[in-house]
């Protein structure tokens, strides 16, 4: 066996073991394969890996050609000659005897930085291969060779654990006592994020350890091109310093295309097309080049491109910066950004509450950093009307999300600067700055700002403005317990929109009425108004607005001791909730859902609840509810047995009462004071003052890091560790990996999370049968080469290569592996003993359709069948809940199952039995005559035998 030419490195390699396995792969599949990356990105290193890791299986040898030092394409063919040991002659030209050597047997030639010599490397390869039939080669390089056959390997930044090693390896060089501890384990963490995860980057940044610390290194790297200098003496010396390896790769541009990256700086974040074409007007650059520059640019490795429902490119911090510093500030592009994104703020502002709602909060999110900067140039130059259109833009984005903070501070930022605006702009931000300060608990500032605004308003003779001032002056009332006044404004409010005919903003102030007369506990007044408002919503379709009137509807209901029904109006305001990501909905549907789980005894269930609602009032910025969460935290801890958290928690929420200035609702008091008495009398008066003082005396941080994770105390039993691998296909199909969510940028682009899905689904698979099922238009080439791309991205994303298996030409997902997956859990619980634990829990699991987010006859096959078990499992667990004599939580059940599937008529009959052992027999004669309209409208029959005469037995019973 040769031996090859494999340079040997000091310096260890860290980490990149998928990447290696997934290489090794095709290598074995492929013989062109391209690995492609910034300068720095460690393409080289992982070059060196992959031959070492791979020399066994060449016995013509595994053979390394560095290329960087050639400035001419001649030159190629004779650095292949002299690393092969090959000599030409003049009876025995280069080009055939270097083919002959490459044709010895299997034989890796390993090209190693072409991006300067692509064209010459592209013919070379293609020759090569063709007259070499045992010959791979593996190129490294900054652009595509576009070559025949060529498989591309985009080499990814290193992950956070492989690039926080990285660095503590090189430190140690300079340093040997180097350690990542707990003191400066966040500073390393966050010079590893600031690079981007750039080994080369990286590696200078820890070079400096010898003289400063990590926080001080993360400090200086805002200037990052100066810090990072001084590397390796046998580098070329441009893999010293990332200014030179960016020196290099920039040279290799043309004209155009260093226009283009130029232009691309004001862009912090992620950008689609559209945004570079906005900012390419005025540069010289014609509109139908901007794409193809744009390619060239993500070809190279300078532009980095995420596959999503549409396109989003980025640029690494680190040449960003390097664009900024060397190529020179473009204040033409800066304006041009800042005009493109205050057309997008003012785009979301005009229909963020209308039928598209959900694409623009998606756009809202997708575009947060670039409106960012878009608002800071204009603060920057002083252009008031410019920073408060995308403020103004924004804040109800910002408000239907529950991000109540930077909401508020981005309208504050741009009231704060001087220059001229239209008068009903700046009342509009006015406005908006006012009902974050309200939901933030700055009663003060809010007043002044509303008060201001509706003055500005009334000057104008703007009466719209006028009514959204009085709607949030309502609000104000509400909070401060002053209900006669919330309730007087609140009806003025309606009547001028009723008025003006603006039904959309009608349906607003319908709502926000029903939940002022829902907390002065005026609950028949507030049911008529929710029942109205979701009657206005249903016509706009607005998601949001009918997610927040099922929460307010479910909280009438809770509060009037209709739990199954508050049940089933809390699980619809909370689907749409998490569906729309509507954090202000979610909170206070998750927070009215505790109180529910409380009075019913599920004390773990009220407690998770509650936790995740004050988890999303603090990081929004939405303190109003926040005491309420507190008090009913502590009903569901003093009732857990720990009544000592529970008189702290309620000490804490009083104070916040008294400082914020905002009373218990009216409808809440006698929940807050039947907890209060059952805390005192558990700990004794003495004791409970004390607790309770220790609550008022500590920070809300401070409590709210005392609390645990949940109530439940087992007794003490060896507890396994979590699997590494967490796979839910309930709802939207999702996986975990080691805690952290896999998202948009894990999985590159949807396909590579539905062959998992379907993988789980088989045993094992012939890569025909996949084909059929999530390519069914593709031909054979197009087959191959998407779905060995799409298998390679999906092994990537879940972190190990061994995760799918190939075994006789059969794909399978590894289940040897540690890994849970709620879909088989759900299965193996149903299809065991029908207990009513167990099938609560089947109940549980099913959070949604199976993999609600695909599409194609496998997925619906699937989902059909576990519906069905869904459906059985709610109808014998209601009928085990009958038995038990708990009639309403069989109700709420039959009701899940009737949500799930309106024409299941058992669900409607056992319901409508339900109520009458609840000794509601009008509510169960009512129920029939839905179902006999529901059937009629939907398949043109009527009810079963035994639906009728169920029915007939309860008209014949005396009474009503």
């Amino acid at each position: 066996m040769a031996d090859g030419s494999l340079p040997v490195r000091l310096s260890s390699f860290v980490g990149r073991e998928n990447e290696l396995g997934e290489l090794e792969r095709l290598v074995s599949a492929a013989r062109l394969v391209t690995l492609i990356g910034p300068g720095g990105s460690g393409k080289s290193r992982l070059g060196l890996a992959l031959g070492r890791r791979v020399q066994p299986r060449f016995a013509g040898g595994v053979w390394w050609v560095a290329l960087a030092h050639l400035n001419d394409p001649t030159g190629v063919l004779p650095a292949i000659a002299e690393t092969l040991h090959v000599r030409s002659t003049p009876t025995a030209p280069l080009l055939p005897a270097i083919e002959r050597r490459l044709s010895s047997g299997p034989t890796l030639l390993v090209l190693d930085n072409c991006e300067h010599l692509v064209d010459a490397i592209a013919d070379l390869a293609a020759t090569l291969l063709t007259n070499c039939p045992e010959l791979c080669i593996v190129a490294t390089s900054q652009a595509v060779l576009n070559a025949e056959g060529e498989v591309m390997f985009a080499v990814p930044s290193l992950p956070s654990p492989d690039a926080v090693q990285l660095y503590a390896d090189r430190a140690r060089q300079a340093r040997h006592d180097f350690v990542v501890d707990a003191a400066n384990a966040e500073d390393v963490l966050r010079i590893c994020q600031q690079l981007d995860g750039i080994p080369l980057a990286i590696e200078l940044a820890a070079a400096w350890s010898a003289l400063m610390t990590p926080a001080e290194v993360a400090t200086k790297l805002a200037n990052p091109l100066a810090v990072l200098v001084g590397g390796d003496r046998q580098s070329l010396p441009r893999h010293r310093a990332m200014q030179a390896a960016l020196d290099w790769s920039v040279s290799l541009l043309s004209e155009p295309e260093r226009q283009l990256l130029r232009r691309l700086a004001p862009f912090p974040g992620t950008f689609d097309l559209a945004a570079v074409e906005a900012v390419s007007a005025e540069s010289g650059v014609a509109s139908g080049e901007v794409l193809r520059l744009l390619s060239s640019l993500v070809n190279r490795s300078l532009v980095l491109v995420t596959q999503g429902a549409t396109a989003r490119y980025r640029l690494l911090q680190v040449v960003r910066q390097f664009v900024v510093s060397e190529l020179g500030e473009d204040e033409a592009a800066a304006r041009l950004h800042a005009d493109w994104f205050l057309s997008v703020a003012m785009r979301i502002g005009d229909g963020v509450d209308g039928s598209q709602q959900e694409e623009l909060l998606r756009l809202f999110d997708e575009e947060r950093g670039n409106l960012r900067a878009a608002l800071t140039w204009c603060e920057a130059n002083g252009l008031a009307e410019g920073a408060l259109h995308i403020a103004v833009g924004c804040w109800w984005a910002y408000y239907l999300q529950g991000w109540f903070s930077e909401g508020r501070d981005w309208l504050e930022s741009a009231l704060a600067i001087e220059g001229s605006a239209p008068t009903e702009l700046r009342a509009r931000a006015l406005m908006g700055a006012a009902s974050m300060a309200h939901l933030q608990g700055d009663e003060d500032a809010s007043e002044t700002w509303l008060q201001a605004g509706l003055a500005a308003y009334q000057a104008e003779g703007d009466r719209t403005g006028v009514g959204i001032e009085l709607n949030w002056l309502g609000g104000v009332a509400m909070r401060r317990g002053d209900y006669a006044e919330a309730r007087r404004l609140g009806e003025e409010t309606v009547a001028l929109w009723e008025e003006l005919g603006d039904e959309s903003r009608a349906a607003r102030a319908v709502d926000y009425l029903c939940m002022r007369e829902l907390l002065a506990g005026e609950l028949s007044r507030a049911s008529e108004l929710g029942l109205q408002a979701y009657e206005l919503h249903e016509r706009s379709g607005n998601a949001e607005a009918l997610a927040w009137t099922a929460v307010l509807r479910g909280g009438i209901a809770l509060y009037s001791g209709d739990v199954g029904l508050a049940g089933s109006f809390f699980a619809d305001g909370l689907r749409t909730a998490r569906a729309g990501a509507y954090r202000n909905v979610l909170a206070w549907g998750l927070q009215l859902r505790g109180v529910l789980a409380l009075r019913s005894g599920r004390f773990d269930e009220a407690w998770r609840d509650l936790s995740e609602a004050l988890r999303l009032c603090l990081e929004g910025g939405n303190r109003w509810r926040v005491p309420t969460v507190l008090e009913t935290l502590a009903g569901a801890a003093v009732e857990s047995s720990d009544a000592k958290l529970a008189a702290r928690l309620l000490g804490c929420a009083g104070q916040l009462h008294e400082s914020w200035g905002w009373p218990v609702p009216a409808v809440e008091r006698p929940d807050v004071e039947r907890i209060t008495a059952s805390v005192r009398q558990a700990l004794g008066p003495s004791v409970f003052a004390g607790e309770w003082e220790l609550g008022e005396l500590r920070s809300l941080d401070e409590l709210v890091a005392e609390l645990p994770a949940s109530l439940r105390r087992p007794a003490p039993v060896a507890v396994a560790e979590p699997a590494p691998l967490v796979l839910l296909g309930f709802g939207a199909s999702a996986a975990r990996r080691d805690g952290a969510l896999l998202g948009p940028a894990d999985w590159g682009y949807a396909k590579p999370r539905e062959l998992l899905f379907f993988l789980l689904g088989e045993e094992s698979a012939h890569k025909d049968t996949i084909g059929a099922a999530l390519w069914p238009e593709a031909s054979t080439l197009v087959l191959r080469n998407s779905f060995h791309t799409c298998l390679h991205q999906l092994r990537r994303a879940l972190g190990r290569t061994d995760w799918i298996l190939f075994r006789k030409g059969r794909y399978a997902f590894n289940r040897s592996l540690a890994y849970s997956f709620d879909v088989e859990r759900f299965a193996s619980v149903v299809g065991g003993p029908r207990t009513a634990l167990a099938l609560a829990e089947a109940v549980e699991l099913y959070r949604g359709d199976y993999c609600a987010d695909l599409s194609g006859a496998w997925v619906d096959t699937r989902r059909s069948s576990l519906q069905q078990s869904y459906e059985r499992a709610l109808l014998d667990l209601a009928g085990l809940r009958t038995g038990e004599g708990s009639h309403a939580a069989a109700a709420e059940l039959y009701l899940r199952a009737i949500e799930h599937d309106p024409l299941l008529e058992p669900a409607h009959r056992e319901l409508m039995a339900s109520y009458v052992r609840m000794g509601d027999r009008g509510r169960a004669l009512r129920h029939y005559q839905t179902l006999s309209t529901l059937l009629a409208d939907e398949l043109g029959v009527g009810p079963s035998a035994e639906t009728v005469a169920l029915h007939a037995a309860l008209i014949r019973e005396p009474g009503d």
